[in-house]
């Protein structure tokens, strides 16, 4: 006769150790393959950043007649001066003012 467990809890016992080492190695592979798949996506989509372009802005003079060219470069952010030019057209007939100068309660 053996002193311990009856024979039902000692089956219920190797059924939660055996679960228990399915849960953990469960785990386990997803934690390392979940990284393996995961880290190369987050590689490529930090690669996929663009830190070295440029931008084109625009800054129309008082007269609204000329625009200074500047370009922002990311990579030294840094901006840089342009020539000054004619503002294209579509830029003077969106921003036109209706009042010269400072008037009070004018939006």
């Amino acid at each position: 006769m053996r002193m311990g467990l009856p024979r039902g809890a000692e089956t219920s016992l190797r059924a939660v150790i055996a679960a228990s080492f399915f849960v953990v190695l469960l785990v386990g592979t997803i934690l390392i393959g979940g990284h393996a798949a995961v880290d190369p996506v987050l590689r490529m989509a930090i690669n996929a950043r663009d830190n070295t372009g440029k931008a084109d802005i625009l800054y129309s003079m008082p007269d609204q007649n000329y625009c200074r060219h500047m370009s922002f470069d990311n990579a030294t952010n840094e901006m840089i001066e342009g020539d000054v030019e004619r503002c294209p057209d579509d830029l003077i007939n969106q921003h036109t003012h209706s009042t010269q100068g400072f008037a009070w309660g004018a939006h």
